[in-house]
């Protein structure tokens, strides 16, 4: 940029050039003599797509496990011990979900009088437990 103009525009080259491309100044790039010098980025290697299929029919599965672990039994847990431990599982965030919980989720499509007869109740984030600890007494 010419010296002359630093005063008027205290801004680099390169926001110049940004601020052009984007279209907010009235000046065009075959006007720019340092943006027809540019030379093009070479590209990356191929990039690691991981198959999606591995994710299917996932299902509370993991989380479960993460609560009882796969050498005992879900059934010798009441049916008050298993409501707790789905209120701690459905109220962990989704990052699938743009970080909602499921419940939350629930909430909102239902209501929360929906919620409160099927005995969901959202665990705060700080206080959600997902480990074989939550259930021990």
């Amino acid at each position: 940029m010419n010296e002359r103009y630093r005063a008027e525009l205290p801004v680099t080259d390169r926001t110049i050039y940004s601020y052009i491309d984007a279209g907010l100044l009235d000046a065009r790039n075959i006007d720019l003599r340092r943006e027809l010098r540019r030379p093009e980025r070479k590209k990356s290697g191929s990039v690691l797509r991981v198959d999606r299929k591995c994710h299917m029919g996932r299902t509370y599965e993991k989380l479960i496990r993460y609560v009882i672990p796969k050498n005992q039994a879900k059934e010798r847990y009441t049916k008050e011990e298993i409501r707790e431990m789905m209120n701690h599982i459905n109220s962990y965030p989704r990052k699938k979900w743009n970080g909602q919980a499921p419940i939350d989720l629930f909430v909102k499509i239902y209501g929360q009088e929906a919620a409160e007869r099927l005995g969901l109740e959202k665990i705060p984030s700080d206080s959600i437990h997902l480990t074989p600890a939550l259930l021990k007494k």
